[in-house]
């Protein structure tokens, strides 16, 4: 079982992802990980940000993707204005 129901664990934790290994990771078309305004709403969720330009952790972008939807703290949802 995988620990992510986007994508297998990274296979190489050691070899940085590029925007393209991204949209493959996320199934996305190409050019999709490129749109400033996907890349600002994930970073908003905790999308670990490049440690170069270009060129993202594979170790943190799996490690984002095995947590992504869960609420480890049990918070409550915030209430809509």
């Amino acid at each position: 079982m995988t620990a992510s129901a986007y994508i297998d664990p990274v296979s190489d934790p050691l070899r940085p992802l590029t925007a393209a290994d991204i949209e493959r990771a996320f199934r996305k078309p190409a050019g999709w990980f490129g749109r400033d305004r996907v890349r600002k709403r994930l970073y908003a969720q905790g999308f670990p940000h490049p440690f170069e330009r270009g060129l993202w952790s594979a170790k943190a972008v799996a490690d984002w993707l095995a947590t992504a939807g869960s609420n480890p703290a049990g918070a409550v949802p915030r209430p809509k204005a």
